[in-house]
């Protein structure tokens, strides 16, 4: 009765996904909405390894992978951000960001996050912008077979972890409102705050949003 229920919940996610995809391939520019996938495989190895590896490309990926969709609203920005930002010529923002996400090889749990997500374009060559940015928040993942590859030892508990998504995301003024990002998706205890230091997972991946 579990996996059915949360067959249903995802079946509806990505139903309002793929709604919200199609309101953002319809329009961009200004907005404060967008919308978009991602797709992302799981990686060996704690959050303090995996950056060091991936630059020399000795990433241990595993047969466990994530995809789903993404809503993300960009909040106001008070006045004295919006001045520092023109003064120093690099646009601050922060959104905050929901994602429902489908586990599968490895694991079979459907996964809610929320995160606030800081960022800041530091870098704008040419026509392109790079922006660097942080989610900070909290996932929730439910339904069964529950991950035993985040924590074999609790097959039930420690659903709720710290979720981060480190990200770098590139646009392209020829494409309005369109990003590409290489995102880490990290979930995890806080090193034993919420949970134990094993329990958690790292994904490596890409996110596609656009505006709406």
């Amino acid at each position: 009765m579990a996996e059915r229920d949360s067959t249903a919940v995802w079946r509806w996610l990505a139903g309002l996904g793929m709604c919200c995809c199609a309101g953002a391939a319809s329009a961009a520019g200004d907005s404060d909405w967008s919308a978009g996938v991602f797709v992302g495989q799981a990686v060996k190895g704690n959050l303090s390894d995996i950056l060091p590896r991936a630059f020399t490309g000795k990433l241990d990926f595993q047969t466990a992978y994530a995809s789903g969709v993404l809503l993300r609203y960009e909040l106001a920005k008070p006045g004295w951000l919006s001045d520092w930002s023109q003064r120093h010529g690099w646009p601050l923002s922060s959104s905050l960001e929901f994602g429902a996400l489908q586990m599968s090889g490895l694991t079979h749990n459907t996964e809610l996050d929320l995160d606030w997500r800081p960022a800041i374009t530091f870098w704008q060559p040419g026509r392109f912008q790079i922006e660097t940015a942080w989610g900070i928040g909290l996932s929730h993942s439910f339904g069964k077979p529950w991950s035993d590859y985040e924590d074999p030892e609790h097959p039930q508990g420690y659903k709720t972890l710290f979720h981060m998504t480190p990200e770098l995301a590139l646009r392209n003024e020829d494409l309005p409102g369109w990003s590409l990002g290489l995102r880490l998706h990290h979930r995890s205890g806080i090193y034993g705050t919420v949970a134990p230091r094993k329990v958690g997972s790292n994904h490596v991946g890409l996110a596609l949003m656009r505006q709406f």
